[in-house]
């Protein structure tokens, strides 16, 4: 299995960075991670009124910004897979879990990059990028799989079967609303009535929680996959006609 998911994530990475978009998107990210860490440290040191929502922005962004591409583009190359799965050489429940394991990879990386950066900063900044590290973990990756599963069906073959789908914005914005913008935006409502060290130990067992019904959301999203592949297929199928 560890070759299975070497081989794949090296073939997913080479799809999505030779292709401009993915590169653009790429670079974007990477200017607002080092803005935005730049902005944190200079609301850190003056003390200014919008450090804590900015933290935790950060600290969910911070963690998760390859989500924002791999993510955006989760399944959109999948058309050079399609023969296989009609085949059934591969098990859909697998390739999710690859790409699972590819989002977490992701994360783990700028989790560490982010926690050496926020020391330099506050070392009481720390926990706060673990705890969104654990979020993008427990609830960005299962965001990502199950709106990129519905969004497979979105097809626009009429052009060519690389770069496909029609609905990126949905995408995209469903994605940035939900793992970057909803926890500020919370963490802000929430602090009017409740004690910060509240929230924070309520979004730490929250993310535990759904930590543990994974395995169940990839086989869901799996099974929901399957069951519409004969109808993909053929969309492929006739796209290239």
């Amino acid at each position: 299995m560890l070759e299975d998911f070497k081989a794949f994530l090296q073939t997913d990475i080479q799809l999505i960075f030779r292709n401009n978009r993915p590169q653009q998107y790429f670079y974007q990210v990477t200017m607002i991670f080092v803005c935005t860490f730049i902005l944190l440290f200079i609301a850190w040191q003056y003390n200014l009124v919008f450090k804590e929502p900015l933290l935790v922005y950060m600290s969910v962004f911070g963690t998760g910004a390859l989500l924002y591409i791999f993510g955006m583009f989760a399944f959109s190359f999948w058309s050079t897979f399609f023969p296989v799965f009609y085949t059934n050489l591969i098990n859909w429940q697998r390739i999710v879990l690859y790409k699972y394991l590819f989002f977490i990879s992701s994360i783990f990386l700028l989790t560490g990059i982010s926690v050496l950066l926020a020391a330099m900063i506050s070392t009481k900044l720390i926990p706060f990028f673990f705890i969104g590290g654990l979020w993008n973990i427990s609830i960005s990756t299962m965001l990502i799989l199950f709106f990129a599963s519905h969004n497979i069906d979105r097809c626009e073959l009429s052009k060519s079967t690389l770069l496909n789908f029609e609905a990126w914005g949905y995408m995209e914005s469903m994605f940035l609303i939900l793992t970057f913008y909803l926890p500020p935006s919370i963490f802000l409502l929430l602090k009017t009535f409740i004690p910060i060290d509240t929230i924070v130990y309520s979004d730490l067992v929250l993310c535990c929680i759904i930590l543990c019904f994974h395995p169940l959301i990839i086989r869901r999203i799996s099974n929901n996959m399957n069951k519409r592949k004969y109808r993909i297929l053929d969309l492929f199928r006739n796209g290239e006609n």
